[in-house]
């Protein structure tokens, strides 16, 4: 599913209304739901060393954001992508205070899915995602870059 970043903006501010958003592309692929679970299984990112202050929770969801835009670049570069999946897929790097209802200063990733806003978090300690509620997350920036 193609959508443009008005979509995403109305459909982000639901949740998060004074929330940073910052995109640099015009349309975008809404991945199934599914595929974040099979993206973060096949990820090396969680196998990372967390080393406070140096390799921590921006590193980590830096990483796994250019490691799943890598994954996509090479299915496109083999043929594997149909035409409409030939956008970039709508995975940010959040910025917040509050994550499942836990007070914390931390950075993760944000997808944007056919079935909705989803959060995955890929700290060694996490490594989960679940559906993002504006009760539990609090988010202050979303980058898409």
């Amino acid at each position: 599913m193609i959508v443009n970043t008005k979509h995403i903006r109305s459909e982000l501010f639901k949740i998060w209304p004074n929330a940073s958003i910052t995109f640099w592309d015009q349309k975008y692929w809404l991945i199934p739901e599914a595929q974040i679970d099979l993206l973060i299984k096949k990820s090396i990112v969680p196998e990372m060393t967390f080393i406070k202050d140096f390799n921590d929770c921006d590193n980590f969801a830096l990483q796994f954001q250019a490691e799943t835009r890598r994954k996509r670049y090479l299915a496109w570069d083999s043929g594997n992508l149909i035409d409409e999946e030939r956008y970039p897929v709508a995975i940010a790097i959040i910025h917040g205070l509050m994550f499942r209802g836990i007070s914390k200063n931390h950075v993760a990733n944000l997808f944007v899915c056919q079935e909705g806003i989803y959060i995955a978090d890929l700290t060694p300690m996490e490594k989960r995602y679940w559906k993002a509620k504006s009760d539990n997350d609090n988010i202050l920036s979303i980058d898409f870059r």
